[in-house]
């Protein structure tokens, strides 16, 4: 798999970095306003973010049902890896999609 992004994948973070430094003071703004009607400190604010920021998890949302680069869909393309890639064997997953139990019990089971 490369590692170069697609043009409508750079043109989609292209986007995001425009719309965050757009509106980045008015959420500053309404981060104050929170912080200082939640009786919360600026330093204790900055240190949660931090924390969060190296143990969080990251979450991806997508649309399954948009097209990737070949103009498949997201959630065929997703379907087809899992059946076709090695990375199900190291990790001792099932070659079928498997269900929110079994994935959740995995998941628990390999944090």
């Amino acid at each position: 798999m490369s590692s170069r992004l697609t043009r409508s994948q750079l043109l989609a973070l292209e986007h995001i970095t425009y719309y965050a430094k757009k509106y980045k003071e008015e959420a500053q703004q309404t981060i104050r306003h929170v912080l200082g009607m939640s009786n919360i400190s600026r330093q204790t604010y900055d240190v949660a973010i931090i924390k969060v920021k190296s143990h969080a998890r990251i979450a991806l949302h997508f649309h399954p049902d948009r097209p990737d680069p070949n103009m498949v869909c997201v959630a065929e393309a997703l379907l087809e890896l899992w059946k076709t890639t090695s990375r199900c064997k190291r990790l001792r997953m099932p070659k079928t999609p498997p269900s929110f139990t079994e994935r959740r019990s995995f998941l628990l089971q390999n944090r």
